[in-house]
């Protein structure tokens, strides 16, 4: 095999592909539809990063559960007293294993701060 026959099998593929490309786009089409619909379901329904199991999970404050104060939490958010008990204690304590808030403090807290976002999952 000489390097001009490599070449030209590589032109003659290329062109292949190209000639497929503009002779088929509804395939291009539905193919480029299928890519943006994962992605935008795996994005919704997996926004955690990652695979992480509940017990593994670990729990710190975000910026709003850091910069707030708990007056300002309990006057104009109108957190249950658990739920501002549960950013006290992360405030006091960085990093907690999440089975460990939900044992403290209950699941449902938890899981109420974290879906307002005062709770980040590392």
């Amino acid at each position: 095999m000489d390097i001009g026959s490599i070449i030209d099998a590589i032109v003659d593929a290329l062109y292949d592909i190209f000639a497929f490309i503009v002779g088929h786009p509804l395939y291009i089409a539905l193919i480029l539809t299928a890519i943006i619909i994962y992605a935008v379901a795996s994005h919704v329904f997996f926004k955690v990063k990652g695979y992480q199991p509940v017990d593994r999970a670990m729990c710190s404050l975000s910026i709003a559960g850091k910069e707030r104060s708990l007056e300002y939490l309990q006057n104009f958010t109108h957190m249950s007293p658990a739920q501002i008990a549960v950013i006290k204690y992360l405030r006091k304590n960085e990093h907690v294993s999440r089975s460990a808030l939900n044992k403290r403090f209950g699941k449902r807290n938890v899981d109420i701060l974290i879906y307002q976002e005062y709770i980040v999952l590392t």
